[in-house]
């Protein structure tokens, strides 16, 4: 999408050079609502009782999504380096919440799995997060969230393409 199709008549006004506002606007707007969307988050597991750290509840929720990962994925998937990952896994494993066991193929790798801990709060992860979500998308039509969520993909596979591309 080009920064005329964005900005629609504002667009034609603009000078060169000026495609700098979209840029810095876009990249405010996404920091700010992703540092909303983690508040949120917060508040409402807060709420419910869960005594666990954001990037606990992350480690839980992708680990939901792929049980079994090595710790070198897991830390990728949450956004972590490996030995802040590490201490976090050791916490939980000592909390109950995880376990570690050494890869059938390869017994220097280590895969992370949820214990059955997790069904104490996995209902409870889904509530809050369909309450955030509720809120966030409240004035938002369906088309206008597949859209968002079309764009993003879009974002996202062209970034990770440069992120793969740099850590080779």
């Amino acid at each position: 999408m080009s920064v005329s199709q964005a900005e629609g008549p504002k667009a034609a006004q603009m000078q060169p050079g000026d495609e700098f506002e979209f840029e810095r606007t876009f990249g405010w707007l996404m920091h700010d609502a992703n540092r909303l969307l983690l508040r949120v988050w917060e508040r409402r597991l807060r709420g419910a009782g869960v005594a666990l750290s954001l990037t606990q509840v992350r480690v839980l929720a992708s680990l939901i999504r792929k049980d079994g990962r090595t710790q070198t994925e897991l830390a990728l998937a949450v956004g972590l380096e490996r030995a802040p990952l590490g201490r976090i896994v050791d916490k939980m494993e000592g909390a109950g919440w995880l376990t570690r066991q050494a890869d059938p193929q390869d017994r220097r790798v280590w895969r992370v799995y949820l214990t059955k801990r997790i069904d104490e709060i996995r209902p409870v992860l889904a509530a809050c997060a369909r309450d955030m979500f509720q809120q966030a998308f409240k004035d938002v039509s369906p088309q206008e969230a597949d859209q968002l969520l079309t764009v993003l993909s879009k974002l996202k596979a062209n970034l990770s393409t440069e992120e793969d591309e740099n850590s080779l």
